[in-house]
């Protein structure tokens, strides 16, 4: 199997590739924008920091999960910063400052709520659990944050320069992300295969499409920022994930590939999604 160093390292490249591509694209009034939206932005954190933990329990106290995949699980559902998708939340017809500020909501609510989360875990369950806000913030602020942030500011200084580089950068994004993941899967193929068992996939499957049809009822009434909200919900940070994990049990070597598998279902799951929404749209304006 690849080094896990060499797999966190493909995954945070292309975190910080694609949120950069948005930063390039965005204004400080993006960024801000859902802050002014109350309703909307309750919603949106409803869906994602609330729901999704809670259907993250149920679906582990449903199927006969083995131990790494449901502390992947867990952990996912408390990871809810979802650094991949900005573009295809646009793409998707969301409004650009409900895109970003989504993103940048999420990021700084995750940073004081997952340790407060994972303590409540803990206290419910009788877990000997625990993270460090510190050990959220990092991977939250290096990999949203600051190239977020970073992409607004070359936006300001030379916008001609962020409009030719945006696209070409977000590109080279999805490319490392392919080629990264059929390298990783066909390395930890081996090891994916053995989560495949007692209901796994039905499992992250159902997990996924929850995210979905919660953020879906959840999204309000523009069509654009409804499916925005369902790919919200249904992706999880991967990097915070693992942190959450590797901190508490270090010993589970199977966590990782369990991650994986979970962003593989998921891309096929709102992938099914977004042609549906498409379907849709296009039926209604035939």
């Amino acid at each position: 199997m690849l080094a896990e160093p060499v797999i966190v390292a493909i995954l945070v490249a292309c975190v910080v590739l694609f949120v950069a591509a948005v930063g390039l694209r965005a204004s400080p009034d993006d960024a801000l924008g859902l802050v002014r939206q109350r309703g909307v932005l309750a919603r949106s954190l409803l869906a994602m920091f609330v729901v999704m933990p809670a259907a993250a329990a149920f679906v582990a106290r449903t199927f006969d999960l083995l131990p790494a995949v449901e502390i992947a699980l867990v952990s996912l559902s408390l990871s809810p910063v979802p650094p991949l998708l900005p573009g295809r939340m646009l793409k998707a017809g969301s409004e650009r400052s409900y895109a970003v500020g989504l993103l940048v909501a999420a990021a700084a609510v995750a940073i004081f709520y997952v340790p407060a989360a994972v303590f409540l875990l803990a206290r419910v369950f009788q877990l000997s659990v625990s993270i460090s806000p510190v050990n959220v913030a990092i991977p939250v602020a290096s990999t949203v944050l600051a190239p977020l942030l970073a992409g607004m500011a070359i936006r300001r200084l030379v916008p001609g320069f962020a409009d030719r580089a945006a696209q070409p950068l977000a590109a080279a994004a999805g490319a490392i992300l392919g080629i990264g993941l059929v390298a990783v899967l066909v390395a930890t193929w081996p090891t994916i295969t053995l989560l495949l068992r007692n209901g796994t996939l039905v499992a992250f499957v159902a997990f996924s499409v929850a995210g979905l049809a919660v953020g879906h009822l959840l999204g309000g009434p523009a069509p654009g920022n409804r499916s925005a909200l369902a790919l919200s919900t249904a992706a999880r940070h991967p990097g915070v994930a693992l942190v959450i994990a590797r901190a508490n049990f270090p010993d589970q070597q199977m966590i990782l590939p369990a991650i994986l598998l979970y962003l593989c279902v998921t891309a096929l799951a709102t992938t099914v999604y977004l042609a549906l929404r498409q379907r849709d749209r296009m039926a209604h304006t035939a």
